[in-house]
């Protein structure tokens, strides 16, 4: 008997949906390892409203990176670009107070955290 993981209601264009995020996960957990960095997927590790503040949205969406987790004296940045030239700045600017931290994430994961 063949057992199907899907929702019964699940419709072409949801399946199609879930499949593409699944391989944007997979290309930046690979674009991860590729750059010697670790991987974080946003939809499964919420961001904190708090750190997120450290960047404007402009900044962000330029840097193309988001500061996403605290703990004590470090923060940890999650970015589909890890060589953008502005992410570098903003990393610099946080090295002055902070232990930070590179992760790679997708541009889903990037967009849901925004």
């Amino acid at each position: 008997m063949h057992r199907s993981f899907l929702h019964p209601n699940a419709t072409a264009s949801s399946i199609s949906g879930q499949i593409n995020r699944q391989l944007e996960e997979v290309n930046a957990e690979e674009q991860a390892k590729l750059a010697g960095l670790p991987y974080v997927n946003l939809h499964l590790s919420p961001a904190d409203l708090n750190v997120i503040s450290l960047f404007t949205e402009e900044e962000a969406r330029q840097a193309e990176g988001i500061p996403f987790s605290k703990d004590h004296t470090t923060i940890r940045v999650a970015t589909t670009n890890p060589g953008n030239p502005l992410l570098q700045q903003k990393m610099e600017e946080l090295a002055k107070r902070f232990t930070v931290k590179m992760y790679v994430t997708s541009r889903a994961g990037f967009l849901y955290a925004l």
